[in-house]
């Protein structure tokens, strides 16, 4: 699950959908934001944001109000229906649905779900709930009519696009990612152990760098659920204080899944999908370091439809990587391994995200250092949009509740098969433990556009001292997406 940083802009299909929207609107059945069972007693709040007019009230305005109208399903309703309009599908599907379970006779709330649905490309559920609602006897003639425009649509594919660009600048304790020792012991020599003075080359250099991200994605929703996904992203990393801790990388991936049935397909416990990727990336450093990767991966998607877990998405595959070193051929290697990941999108637009990874890398040459390694890598990151937090709205830090915070912790283990050198250590084999952590606030200018402040943090801890690396710094970026 990627953690979500500025809005999408609404595509082709949000335009259709929004004019679906429009056309049941202007044929009277559906108000757009208003109530839509006169039997519910709207909250408090409710009559204040429907005495203006629709225009003059914001997402924002409402979801202000969720903390106080969070179990009024007339309220629940109108906020899913406004966020369709505004194209913000995923957060309309999880209030609408809420709606539902309050009370499942909001016709209106149906309908809105149906566009949500689709909008977030579940065209499975969206088709399953659309011929529910058409299989209705009393459903009068010209909402049929809207009815079978929207199931017309959902057998068309559809692509989204979407180009990100992110200016960073940032200051690192260490650019070059220097173990931090002033000199070095070798063992096994003839003439006994011999201290090296390094004069600094491992010490580390901090300083000020730079870097730019592009990102290009294309989505191709199929009418029969399937997906695809192509993501290419190009970085680029430099430094006035140490050119040497420049570098470009080019990341390309393409996936195809046929992700699980929302819970209105009625199939119980949970209903599963599939996925298999293809990715390609490739580093070229000033330092010297060529690098680059091919990996094929594929397994199993699974979503839950009972309680809590109905907000979350789980994936179980295999991973196999073919792993180059340009300048260094000696280090090049075969990974293959197991994969697990939790995502849950639970509401109020939060985001998480538990992922696992174990697995072994073949050295190519049986006389790399080392020799194979076992890598293991336990993440967990965090989305949570500050709105959600409706006490900020009653305090002086209201004006923070318009951003959201990022939170990523990953902890790697890398352990060799063998002694990874006779001259470190005395051929001692060598462990590694690496640690790391990013927290962003990011703070929306406009629609597309935010501005994100964050800190990160690495520590590796090695069984040899070469290997001990740390390294923090703050940043600053600009993101912009359309």
């Amino acid at each position: 699950m990627p953690i979500p940083s500025v809005p999408n802009t609404p595509s082709t299909d949000r335009i259709l959908h929004r004019g679906l929207l429009l056309a049941l609107a202007l044929s009277g059945l559906i108000a757009p934001g208003v109530a839509f069972a006169v039997e519910d007693q709207p909250c408090a709040a409710y009559p204040a944001l429907t005495r203006s007019p629709m225009v003059n009230n914001s997402p924002d305005d409402w979801l202000a109000a969720l903390g106080a109208c969070q179990n009024d399903a007339t309220f629940l309703a109108g906020l899913g229906d406004l966020l369709n309009q505004h194209g913000r599908y995923q957060e309309a599907g999880e209030h609408l649905e809420r709606a539902l379970m309050l009370n499942p006779g909001l016709k209106g709330a149906q309908l809105s779900y149906v566009v949500a649905l689709a909008g977030i490309g579940d065209n499975r559920a969206a088709e399953a709930l659309l011929d529910s609602l058409l299989a209705d006897t009393t459903m009068p003639v010209n909402l049929r009519r809207a009815l079978e425009q929207q199931r017309a649509l959902q057998n068309t594919p559809v692509l989204q696009t979407r180009w990100t660009l992110n200016a960073r600048w940032g200051y690192d304790s260490n650019l070059l990612s220097a173990p931090n020792l002033t000199g070095l012991t070798l063992t096994g020599l003839p003439g006994g152990d011999i201290r090296w003075d390094t004069e600094g080359a491992l010490l580390p250099h901090a300083g000020q760098y730079y870097r730019t991200d592009a990102q290009f994605e294309l989505r191709r929703l199929e009418p029969n659920g399937a997906r695809w996904d192509l993501t290419a992203s190009l970085r680029n990393r430099h430094s006035r204080v140490e050119p040497l801790a420049g570098a470009n990388q080019l990341d390309l991936a393409l996936e195809r899944s046929k992700p699980p049935a929302g819970p209105s397909n009625g199939s119980g416990l949970a209903s599963w999908g599939h996925y298999i990727s293809v990715a390609g990336s490739a580093l070229t450093a000033r330092s010297g370091t060529q690098f680059a990767s091919l990996s094929l991966s594929g397994g199993i998607a699974l979503a839950w439809h009972q309680g809590w877990a109905a907000a979350c998405r789980t994936r179980v595959g295999v991973d196999l990587q073919a792993r180059y070193y340009d300048n260094s051929r000696l280090l090049s290697g075969r990974y293959t391994g197991l994969m697990g990941s939790l995502s849950c999108e639970p509401p109020q637009g939060s985001q998480w995200l538990l992922g696992l990874k174990a697995g072994r890398d073949v050295a190519d040459n049986p006389e790399r250092s080392g020799g194979d390694q076992n890598q293991f890598s336990l993440r967990a990151a965090g989305f949570l949009p500050l709105s959600a937090l409706t006490s900020l709205h009653k305090t002086a830090f209201e004006a923070l509740g318009q951003g959201a915070i990022t939170a990523d912790f990953e902890t790697n283990y890398y352990q060799d098969s063998k002694g990874f050198s006779p001259f470190l250590e005395s051929g001692r084999t060598r462990l590694m433990r690496r640690h790391s952590m990013r927290l962003e606030y990011q703070h929306p200018i406009t629609r597309h556009s935010a501005v994100v402040m964050g800190l990160e943090a690495t520590r590796q801890k090695s069984t040899i001292d070469l290997f001990q690396v740390q390294s923090a710094g703050p940043y600053m970026t600009f993101r912009t997406a359309w």
